[in-house]
């Protein structure tokens, strides 16, 4: 009976070892997770804002389940949630760097038009002052709509 006791014993601790050699790796699982949402959080928020959502609940779950003491649990999901994560990073990195080619192609038609326009206004001044000073308007052209 002794024997069993100590069998008993010597199995409880070896649970209770178990549990708590998995409850370090968990909890770095769980610290590199939520670090890392909050690394690319301000980015996704504003270039992925759905998957952010579904991202940011699986962490949670993940937090929730360490904190019930389900570290083989924790251990098990957690890849899946690094690679959401990373799918995330992605995501919002390939959607910014979108917006931002589109951006650089909206700036370099704006210094375009910024060298084109004042040229045109210039050459209509110069039509307008032409006509103007000229006796006759051209054909089609009467007084009052080329005062308009």
């Amino acid at each position: 009976m002794k024997n069993y006791g100590l069998v008993a014993v010597s199995l409880g601790a070896l649970l209770v070892w178990s549990c708590s050699s998995q409850k370090d790796p968990a909890q770095q699982a769980v610290e590199r997770a939520e670090n890392n949402l909050s690394q690319i959080h301000d980015e996704a928020a504003k270039f992925a804002p759905d998957t952010l959502q579904t991202v940011s609940g699986q962490v949670t779950a993940l937090r929730q389940t360490f904190q019930k003491g389900d570290y083989s649990q924790v251990l098990a999901t957690a890849p899946a949630v690094k690679a959401a994560l990373k799918s995330l990073k992605d995501d919002a990195d390939t959607k910014q760097a979108t917006a931002d080619a589109a951006a650089a192609k909206v700036k370099q038609q704006w210094h375009v038009l910024a060298a084109e326009v004042p040229k045109m206004v210039t050459d209509v001044k110069a039509q307008v002052d032409t006509l103007t000073t000229s006796k006759k308007l051209p054909k089609g052209m009467n007084k009052a709509s080329f005062e308009t």
